[in-house]
């Protein structure tokens, strides 16, 4: 079997886990001596925000089924062709269902997150143009309705400054 880096700083803290044994619980409940063959780098799977769990690989066997992931500077529509070929020549029950890239899993891990920031951000702009709407709607009528001073339709220029001044007071209580 091989473990990851967080069983064996958990395990077998400040030395190396390759040679050591490993017990296991099978399904009848036997404890089964494995011996850690090598170790390799913590590697995230659900979610790429939480913490690494601690991670045994063990052999596959042809009853179930497995996820294998590998890493190979292959096109991904080649290597799927050679390990749909291959695959049964190592076990006859072994078939492969689909290749996918870990470009793609991670962003599928991310995509809500994504499209609960663009929904935020969509609703805030929303809500920023109602405010401004309504803001200037409240000022107008306030400024339409304010009794018009020396008889003239429009107000003088120092008359509209003030008049901005008092609603916006108005506003505030």
């Amino acid at each position: 079997m091989i473990v990851n880096e967080s069983v064996a700083r958990r395990h077998f803290p400040g030395e190396s886990p390759q040679g050591k044994c490993f017990f296991q619980v099978d399904q009848g409940r036997a404890l089964i001596a494995q011996d850690i063959v090598g170790n390799t780098a913590d590697a995230k799977y659900a979610s790429v925000r939480g913490a690494t769990p601690p991670t045994v690989y063990e052999i596959i066997r042809p009853a179930g089924w497995a996820s294998v992931q590998m890493r190979t500077n292959l096109e991904p529509a080649t290597l799927g062709a050679l390990l749909r070929n291959d695959l049964p020549r190592v076990h006859p029950a072994f078939r492969m269902t689909g290749v996918t890239l870990q470009s793609t899993l991670v962003d599928n891990t991310l995509m809500r997150g994504r499209v609960l920031t663009l929904l935020s951000g969509f609703f805030s702009m929303v809500a920023i143009v109602l405010v401004a709407v309504g803001v200037y709607g409240v000022l107008s009528y306030d400024v339409v309705q304010r009794p018009m001073r020396s008889g003239s339709a429009w107000p003088l220029a120092h008359d509209c400054d003030e008049s901005w001044v008092w609603s916006f007071h108005k506003l505030a209580w």
